[in-house]
């Protein structure tokens, strides 16, 4: 718990710097930090997960690119790809950042950049040492939530079956119908 406290004060923080490095006013940041804290699903950086410092990693790492610190983008990135699997999406974002700012110098101003795929090589490597497989993460997921690697296109199929297949009601509209809405926006988006 403290971990994960420390972490979402230092994503805040961090969020905020990240807001006036972009060209915000201490106003923008904190309504940033606001819209950070107030999100439905913001509990979850208080709680015992690893979202927190995901979040300050993450954070941290394009704060690093964004100042032209790209060996403290690399490390952050490094630490984020450690912390959740899920870290591997910022590197396109790292990599356009460097590539948007130097063109076709990119790799020799941001090489720094090819630390943070290490964060998740090492989790592979530590579940090599504890568990003799560098992938039984997956199948713990499996195992013990229900998690299964599917194409996007089998989600959303899932997704419309269930609402044509389920009667109407809390339940459907609660998971199924606001599932499809939220594709659909981020796909708008």
């Amino acid at each position: 718990l403290v971990v994960s406290a420390v972490a979402a004060l230092a994503a805040g923080a961090l969020l905020q710097q990240l807001v006036v490095v972009d060209g915000g006013d201490d106003a923008e940041a904190n309504r940033a930090l606001w819209y950070m804290t107030l999100f439905p699903t913001a509990y979850f950086l208080a709680m015992p997960y690893s979202e927190g410092m995901f979040l300050a990693f993450a954070i941290a790492s394009f704060l690093g690119a964004r100042t032209e610190h790209w060996g403290w983008a690399g490390i952050m990135g490094a630490l984020a790809t450690a912390t959740r699997t899920q870290g591997v999406a910022i590197l396109p974002g790292l990599a356009v950042e460097a590539l948007v700012r130097y063109k076709t110098k990119a790799p020799l101003k941001a090489y720094w950049l090819a630390l943070a795929p290490l964060g998740f090589v090492a989790y592979l490597g530590i579940n090599w040492l504890v568990a003799d497989d560098p992938f039984r993460f997956v199948d713990i997921q499996r195992e013990h939530w229900s998690q299964n690697r599917i194409w996007p296109w089998d989600f959303l199929k899932g997704t419309i079956d269930s609402i044509r297949l389920t009667e109407p009601g809390f339940n459907r509209a609660a998971i199924f119908e606001l599932r499809l809405i939220s594709v659909i926006g981020c796909a708008v988006l």
